[in-house]
């Protein structure tokens, strides 16, 4: 449904102005965050 596209494509959208706010954040923890 368009309703859930929207909601994937916030939450990529929200990962990627996540790791844009917190360079300084260790890869294992960016690695984390994606595996949920």
């Amino acid at each position: 449904t368009p309703t859930l596209l929207l909601l994937v494509v916030d939450s990529w959208l929200w990962r990627v102005d996540f790791r844009a706010m917190v360079p300084s954040q260790p890869v294992s923890v960016a690695t984390d965050l994606d595996s949920g």
